[in-house]
């Protein structure tokens, strides 16, 4: 691909990189958490739960911590007001991924306008007066 098509592509994943950004650096309250929905099983002998009836379903929020699922319990009159929350931190996740993806693109970018300005060791090199 020649420099000027790439420079030109260049300038459209910086724009996206720039609007990404923006969206990044002004967040909205979330919480790093998933919201997951379990079924329990107690430790009563007798228990309908051993029957194949669990307890629940309850709402938890899910975190990993030091490499250990950990489970919050959230009462049921909490779980609508902590959907947002939650999907807010999904989409935060998934543009630092984009962000990720669009700074690669911008290097390799970067790098083939570099190799487009080599020039063979034959070949006369400008000297600058």
């Amino acid at each position: 691909m020649e420099p000027s098509r790439i420079r030109q592509q260049l300038g459209y994943l910086k724009k996206e990189r720039n609007y990404l950004e923006y969206k990044l650096v002004r967040p909205y309250q979330m919480v790093p958490y998933s919201l997951v929905r379990l079924a329990n099983i107690c430790g009563k002998p007798r228990c309908r739960c051993k029957k194949g009836k669990p307890h629940g379903p309850y709402w938890y929020l899910s975190t990993k911590e030091k490499g250990k699922t950990r489970m919050i319990y959230l009462p049921k009159k909490e779980v609508a007001s902590f959907i947002p929350l939650v999907e807010r931190y999904k989409e935060y996740q998934s543009s630092l991924t984009k962000l990720r993806r669009l700074n690669q693109k911008i290097i390799q970018s970067l790098t083939q306008i570099e190799k487009a300005s080599f020039t063979k060791p034959e070949q006369k090199i400008r000297k600058k007066d």
